[in-house]
């Protein structure tokens, strides 16, 4: 099956992608790697019940391989797919649980995606100045470490919070 048809066809996709895990080469780090990377392109396709699967063998397998940093992309991934069930209690605490795992011997630029998500949560929460304290932290972060993408992702939660705190004029500016 092509790439195309694979990422087409969500139901089959758990079915068609699982060897890739089991192949007798990998080693316990990078079948961790593509047990994550496949929860979180199932969860970009909607398919959270497979995603789900992939993230929880995930999670069994690294506590038997204890990595802290596969840990923090696990509880992100899983954070990621409470935020598109709109379980966005269960997605906060994933998040936080992920921050808590981040090693400190790690490189840190991953810490502004993490904040900017909790931001973005607290904003669905209804909880916008919250949201911009977390945003304006991660942006703060993400200039630090010369992360792009987590970058324009604070301004984007910044500006979400400016608007619902009423403040058009620096959701704008934002």
């Amino acid at each position: 099956a092509t790439i195309r048809e694979i990422m087409g066809n969500k139901a089959g996709a758990a079915t068609l992608l699982y060897p890739v895990t089991e192949h007798p080469t990998l080693r316990p780090k990078e079948r961790l790697s593509a047990l994550v990377t496949i929860g979180d392109a199932l969860t970009d396709m909607g398919a959270l019940d497979s995603a789900e699967l992939y993230l929880d063998r995930s999670l069994e397998l690294s506590k038997i391989w204890v990595d802290s940093q596969t840990l923090t992309a696990i509880y992100q991934s899983y954070g990621n797919l409470e935020f598109f069930r709109d379980n966005y209690e269960a997605a906060l605490s994933y998040y936080q649980e992920g921050l808590d795992y981040f090693p400190s011997t790690m490189h840190r630029s991953g810490i502004p995606n993490i904040i900017n998500n909790i931001g973005q949560i607290y904003f669905f929460l209804g909880q916008p100045e919250e949201a911009l304290a977390y945003a304006s932290e991660g942006i703060a972060l993400a200039q630090k470490f010369q992360s792009g993408f987590a970058y324009h992702f604070g301004l984007y939660v910044k500006a979400q919070a400016q608007g619902a705190l009423g403040n058009t004029a620096a959701a704008i500016a934002t």
